[in-house]
């Protein structure tokens, strides 16, 4: 089971979002469907975007039904975060081609992987690589950006999480689990973009916590420490 967390710092990033601070709170975690066009959603503090490499197959798709299910059990439907500013958000996407077609409540990962917005996903692929992240796996991958706004900026601040060797139910829970727990709820790693000894502190507590494996399945490097 291996992960690879890639953040990647620079000044322009960090001036950018020096001006903004979240007081000490966290941002609230939640998920979202949207298709390619609507990507990115400007009004969130930062965003994160579920993307696969490809439709399923008849070969991939229990494994990518794990994969539906930690992203259904992990995150509340942002429309659940009324009271929220969009500030205060990190929205992990689900790409779909008909976000209409998917009924809050009533999610189906079956539906979900059928609808998939595949150029959603290979963009997001495609802009993290270009912006130094470890996508070169099979994925599927978690890409995270912050501010909302850095994707597609060179050198901006980019996060990756390949899931590339992730097969069981548990491994797919651990990394949106991370993902949430330590991640997006943790202000310090967000406030001024990514901060890589952060992530590192971040993925040692996980690790004292739930064991070494997610120590292994996880590794990241930054550009400026």
């Amino acid at each position: 089971m291996l992960g690879r967390i890639a953040g990647f710092t620079s000044v322009a990033a960090l001036l950018l979002v020096a001006c903004q601070d979240y007081g000490g709170v966290a941002l609230t975690p939640s998920r979202q469907f949207m298709a390619a066009r609507d990507i990115p959603p400007r009004d969130v503090a930062a965003y994160g975007v579920v993307a696969l490499t490809a439709k399923p197959t008849p070969a991939s798709r229990a494994r990518l039904l794990r994969l539906c299910q930690a992203y259904l059990a992990s995150l509340p439907p942002r429309e659940s975060l009324r009271n929220v500013p969009p500030s205060r958000q990190m929205v992990t996407i689900w790409p779909v081609e008909n976000p209409r077609a998917i009924l809050s409540g009533h999610e189906r990962c079956d539906q979900m992987l059928d609808e998939y917005d595949l150029y959603a996903g290979q963009s997001a692929i495609a802009d993290a690589f270009a912006q130094g992240g470890a996508v070169s796996g099979r994925g599927p991958f978690l890409i995270g950006w912050s501010p909302s706004s850095s994707r597609g900026v060179p050198d901006a601040v980019v996060l990756v999480i390949d899931m590339s060797l992730f097969e069981s139910q548990a491994s797919f829970d651990d990394a949106f689990r991370f993902w949430q727990r330590r991640i997006v709820e943790d202000p310090e790693l967000w406030r001024s973009g990514f901060v890589v000894w952060r992530i590192r502190n971040a993925v040692r507590d996980f690790a004292d916590e739930y064991g070494d494996a997610i120590l292994k399945a996880l590794s990241f490097k930054g550009s400026k420490e």
